[in-house]
Parts: structure tokens; C-alpha cells; sequence
């Protein structure tokens, strides 16, 4: 009764252990990955005051820099964020979602960013789509058909 486990059994149990962090530090990983992408858009965004040519620009440059694999992915016309219906904006940046949220009573507005966190793995890759839900701050300014915005007490002008 030396041995009251077989090495064989032994070595299953440290396998699966050792599967079992592995694949713990591969979703934490692609966590951390699908994170860091939403910030870099949020940033990029709120820094030239919405989703236009230059924020794209940024993204697409940044995005490339990291190596964020970019699966085409089916978005939605509308996803609710924080309570508030928004509206998909972009059509032009694969794995990721933009999306829009105009506040008519106010000039403010808002982007919300839903990336994903996959796991490259046969069939699994499939099935496995997390997504990362990240909304902007309010960005107060012009927008659509707004001729004008008061900030500070000072009316400004958006022609």
C-alpha cells in the first residue's frame, strides 16, 4: 500500500491542472486585449469629439499596432447601454460595433463600444464571442443638424 495513486493517475490530475491555468491565462489574456481596444477607441473618440474621419484614422493605426485580430462580426441596429437606446454607427472597422446616442433635449451626445473576447480555437472560436461593453462620457457640441451650442454661458457656432 506504498502507492495508493498510480502514476498514471497522478499525471492526469497535473494535466489537467496545468489545462486548466492555461487556459485561465488565455481568457484573461484576450480579456485584457478586447479591453484595452475598447479604451483606445473610447479615447480616440472622446479626443476628436466624435466618430469621424480623424478618430478613424487613429483607430485603424492603433488597432493595427496591437494586433487585434478583427473578426467580422454581426452588430446590431440598435443595443442598449446605461438605459439608453443607441444607434450603430460604424460599418467600416471589423470586430467592433460603434454606436450612437444623441440626447435631442441637450446638445449631447454619446458613443457606446462593444468589442469581443475570443478564444482561436477550432469550433470553439465559434461559439465563444464575449462581448465588451464600454460607453463614452457625454460630449457636449454639435451634431447632425445643430446650427448652434451654448457652453459656458457662450454660444458657439457649429458652421
Amino acid at each position: 500500500m506504498k502507492e495508493s495513486i498510480g502514476g498514471t493517475a497522478s499525471l492526469n490530475i497535473a494535466l489537467t491542472f496545468i489545462a486548466i491555468v492555461f487556459a485561465f491565462l488565455a481568457a484573461s489574456l484576450s480579456y485584457y486585449k478586447a479591453f484595452k481596444v475598447n479604451n483606445i477607441i473610447t479615447n480616440s473618440i472622446e479626443k476628436y469629439e466624435g466618430f469621424n474621419d480623424l478618430s478613424i484614422n487613429e483607430i485603424n493605426i492603433q488597432l493595427n499596432s496591437i494586433g487585434y485580430q478583427r473578426y467580422s462580426s454581426n452588430c446590431s441596429n440598435t443595443r442598449n447601454f446605461k438605459g439608453n437606446k443607441f444607434n450603430l454607427v460604424n460599418d467600416n472597422i471589423d470586430g467592433v460595433c460603434i454606436y450612437f446616442y444623441n440626447d435631442d433635449s441637450s446638445k449631447m451626445y454619446q458613443y457606446g463600444i462593444t468589442t469581443y473576447m475570443t478564444i482561436n480555437l477550432p469550433i470553439v472560436s465559434e461559439f465563444i464571442k464575449i462581448p465588451i461593453n464600454t460607453v463614452t462620457n457625454m460630449i457636449y457640441g454639435c451634431y447632425g443638424n445643430n446650427d448652434s451650442y451654448k457652453a459656458n454661458e457662450v454660444e458657439i457656432k457649429c458652421n
